[in-house]
């Protein structure tokens, strides 16, 4: 299967981003990975236009089965959407707390768009779950 994942760090050892995408490949399955946080074009409106652009570009080039996004919160509404019109299965899986009541540069503004959610605390489901019927609870 081929499989394009988004990560928020670099993808290398310790990080968690690694640890999931050399699972992946342990399960045989092809991985292309970006790191959407690597030049911080996130930090900024165009960049971040630009950016999403550019993710848009690359995982329908690539033609993946799945797109994984860890995280997220730089990828702005309408992407995931027109991915997964692409016949590409769309995947969430956040380690934060997704509504950004924390702190505000984790909230998703796409929560809807994804084909399913996954969170790693069970404390956010059944306020996810009104967002998004395929939410699920999934530890670290």
């Amino acid at each position: 299967m081929r499989i394009f994942f988004l990560g928020s760090d670099e993808g290398n050892l310790p990080g968690f981003a690694f640890q999931c995408k050399e699972a992946l490949e342990k399960l045989n399955h092809e991985v292309i990975y970006f790191n959407y946080r690597k030049l911080n074009f996130d930090k900024f409106r165009v960049g971040n236009k630009l950016l999403n652009k550019f993710i848009l570009s690359k995982v329908l080039d690539a033609n993946p089965d799945i797109l994984i996004v860890i995280k997220g919160e730089s990828i702005i509404p309408g992407v995931i959407d027109k991915i997964s019109k692409n016949g590409v299965k769309t995947i969430n899986w956040t380690l934060d707390d997704p509504f950004g009541k924390d702190y505000i540069f984790n909230k998703l503004n796409n929560i809807s768009e994804y084909d399913y959610f996954f969170v790693f605390d069970p404390f956010y489901l059944s306020e996810l779950k009104e967002l998004n019927q395929k939410s699920f609870y999934l530890p670290c």
